[in-house]
């Protein structure tokens, strides 16, 4: 029996009751690729405040699977005044180990892309990854980012 995995991944914004459950995956991706064991305290009040406050244009999107968060993304803009418009960052992006090679990355990724899609100011989309993280590289080039010399990856339409 197979399962398609694309179209049983809901994906939506975060809510402040997702607070825990998005502390959590950053501590675990900061330990993952940076190596590095933050506070949770700490990264909770950043998220508390990023969940709260609209001005700061930034927007966590959760992959949703059977009522179970499995992912996530932070996506906040960067205003590009010589280009005219915004380019949002993806950041933290994140699987949870037992849901990974199941597509969450891909349908988190597609949802994202068409989102900012329907906005007029986006010019371009752009992520970081650490230079040594080849399942990063690897992975994000199937969605069409390119290394552009100043080592961040970014995708241009």
């Amino acid at each position: 029996m197979s399962t398609d995995y694309l179209t049983d991944v809901a994906i939506r914004p975060a809510v402040s009751c997702d607070l825990p459950i998005i502390t959590h995956m950053t501590c675990a991706l900061a330990q993952e690729t940076e190596r590095y064991t933050p506070d949770p305290k700490h990264v909770a009040r950043i998220v508390a405040m990023l969940l709260a406050e609209p001005a700061l244009r930034a927007n966590y999107w959760l992959a949703v699977r059977k009522n179970q968060i499995a992912g996530m993304c932070l996506t906040w803009d960067q205003p590009l005044p010589m280009r005219g418009g915004f380019c949002p960052w993806l950041d933290d992006v994140y699987v949870l180990p037992s849901y990974r090679k199941q597509k969450i990355c891909r349908r988190l990724l597609a949802h994202i892309r068409q989102d900012l899609s329907l906005r007029s100011d986006v010019i371009g989309q752009r992520l970081m990854i650490m230079n040594d993280n080849q399942r990063a590289l690897t992975t994000y080039e199937k969605y069409d980012f390119k290394l552009d010399g100043h080592l961040v990856m970014s995708r241009w339409p």
